[in-house]
């Protein structure tokens, strides 16, 4: 079985690196790996696939990091599925990965876009809580890729 560096050629750490203006971003976890913010819009298909799902199986979704060894996105609701095949766009060309579900968690999305844990919905200020009544409530999805994915007779 190919390891994660060969199933993801060049071209894709090309797609990270090519992040325009991505500023490393400090988490409340401990990884090898250097995480990314990546806030565009790319496409997931969820489900577990030999090839790439048609078109119409793809969904819009938010990313929020990224890292040589996967990413991260926002969903409305828990996940019911645990594999996916994200759809990653560039001008030139589309870089389908396929992807398995490692954590999940529920979090506010602010008004300014900034991200934290539910479980700070209430924080106090001055001794009195205070609602996050303006943030919206998201899952935070954190996938690792499992190989690229080609297009047939590509």
């Amino acid at each position: 079985m190919p390891t994660i560096e060969r199933a993801i050629d060049a071209n894709f750490f090309n797609l990270i690196h090519h992040v325009a203006g991505a500023q490393i971003k400090k988490t409340r976890e401990q990884r090898g790996e250097i995480r990314r913010s990546y806030t565009a819009v790319h496409k997931i298909a969820p489900g577990t696939f030999t090839s790439i799902p048609e078109e119409q199986m793809f969904i819009p979704v938010q990313c929020h990091d990224l890292t040589r060894n996967g990413f991260s996105f926002l969903l409305p609701e828990t996940p019911d599925f645990t594999g996916l095949v994200a759809a990653f766009e560039r001008p030139d060309e589309v870089i389908y990965v396929a992807a398995e579900i490692t954590h999940y968690e529920d979090v506010l999305v602010n008004s300014d876009g900034s991200v934290e844990p539910a479980a700070d919905e209430k924080k106090t200020l001055g001794g009195n809580l205070v609602n996050r009544r303006f943030a919206t409530p998201m899952v935070l999805v954190g996938c690792e890729f499992t190989e690229r994915m080609m297009k047939s007779g590509a």
